[in-house]
């Protein structure tokens, strides 16, 4: 099974409620997929992928439910938590193993995410949060 198929599963499994605005779901059951969020109008899925270093990007179809891959991009190593920023244009992955958080900006339309810079951390970084009226992640 592909790392998308594989991550479109899992993910579908988490997020089997259809009307999800933004939700984050922590997981533990396969080091490949670690965590799940879905963003936004319309609705984009994001799975982080600890094996692969990256983070799966999918819409979601929410009449259906269906999750139709839309692309992936390069996260640090292993990615274990993800958030959005409350302004939904900024998108944050804590990375575990690279002691850093990446943050990019995201396309609204597209649910695309372009890298902007990795933050440090500082050692065994477990969850990420980001206070509603912060510029930044805590």
């Amino acid at each position: 099974m592909g790392g998308h198929s594989l991550s479109q599963m899992i993910a579908r499994c988490l997020l089997g409620c259809q009307t999800l605005l933004c939700v984050a779901v922590s997981v533990t059951l396969l080091s490949a997929t670690t965590a799940a969020l879905t963003v936004g109008q319309p609705s984009f899925v994001y799975v982080a992928n600890s094996r692969s270093n990256s983070l799966s990007i999918y819409e979601m179809n929410t009449a259906t439910g269906d999750l139709v891959p839309r692309g992936e991009v390069a996260a640090g190593r292993s990615p274990v938590a993800l958030a959005v920023h409350p302004s939904g244009r900024l998108f944050y992955a804590l990375n575990e193993d690279s002691y850093n958080a990446s943050v990019y900006a995201m396309n609204p339309t597209t649910g695309l995410l372009t890298l902007l810079k990795n933050v440090q951390t500082g050692a065994d970084p477990a969850d990420i949060k980001v206070h509603p009226t912060a510029d930044s992640p805590m």
